[in-house]
């Protein structure tokens, strides 16, 4: 990519290659600030602060409690990046993306992925896992998404105020 003077990176201010997409690109990403454990199934942000940590042409995503709500119509790539350790009891963990279209009442699953242990020090492991999708926002005002994880066994997800280590990045690619 291109950088201006200040070395600032560039954004695309168009998309191209999609039927009916245009618009500007704007994103913003929330961390995990302090570790959250998992036990069962858990949206993650419910029991530990989230913060933003970036934020583009506009705030266009508030969150509470790890329910994430648009202010705005369109196309949005959704990622979730999750560093995680475990107990030597876990066999493994899954990230998911759930959508609701009517103010949070229910919810669809939209993305799924499951990891096993990658790496293990004695009786305690590491793994990281990601999962990404696109959702078409038709009513910012009743839709909804939140992140969930699940474990097999007493699970942490990793948190930082100063370093991304369990975050969420939303990216609108076009109206």
């Amino acid at each position: 990519a291109s950088q201006t003077s200040s070395a600032e990176p560039v954004i695309a201010s168009t998309v191209t290659g999609g039927a009916g997409l245009t618009g500007s690109t704007c994103f913003q990403q929330f961390r995990l600030i302090s570790d959250e454990a998992i036990s069962s199934i858990e949206v993650l942000g419910a029991n530990s602060a989230l913060a933003e940590v970036s934020g583009g042409k506009s705030s266009f995503i508030t969150q509470s409690s790890g329910i994430f709500s648009f202010t705005t119509t369109g196309i949005y790539w959704i990622m979730l990046n999750a560093d995680s350790s475990y107990d030597n009891d876990a066999e493994w963990q899954k990230l998911f993306i759930h959508s609701s279209t009517n103010s949070g009442t229910d919810y669809t699953e939209i993305a799924q992925a499951k990891y096993a242990r990658v790496f293990e020090t004695g009786s305690e492991g590491f793994a990281q896992g990601s999962l990404n999708t696109l959702l078409a926002v038709t009513n910012a005002s009743t839709q909804r998404i939140k992140f969930q994880a699940q474990a097999s066994a007493s699970s942490n997800f990793a948190g930082s105020s100063t370093v991304n280590r369990t975050y969420m990045t939303f990216l609108r690619i076009g109206s």
